[in-house]
């Protein structure tokens, strides 16, 4: 009897979960071409709340925490991703 209701239970749960995913799938194509329609919807699969903030960064084994020096070292990623692409 509990392997017939373990097997019942574990049918669902994955039912459930494609569903979930599928209409994400679809929310997620629909919103292609706008961007803010497509960030609603990454955040609210990942459960983010719209007004968090990052509280900090690592960035080679040092923890950053002030805005300024967040922001900076997001720019040199974002800076260096371009170059490290374009040498490849």
């Amino acid at each position: 009897m509990w392997s017939s209701y373990a097997k019942q239970r574990n049918r669902v749960t994955k039912l459930i979960r494609n569903a979930i995913q599928d209409q994400y799938k679809e929310i997620v194509e629909n919103s292609k071409g706008d961007p803010k329609k497509m960030w609603r919807t990454i955040n609210k699969v990942l459960n983010k709340d719209m007004q968090s903030t990052v509280l900090s960064i690592n960035e080679g084994g040092k923890v950053l925490t002030k805005d300024s020096d967040m922001l900076e070292a997001l720019n040199r990623h974002f800076v260096s991703v371009g170059t490290n692409l374009a040498k490849k």
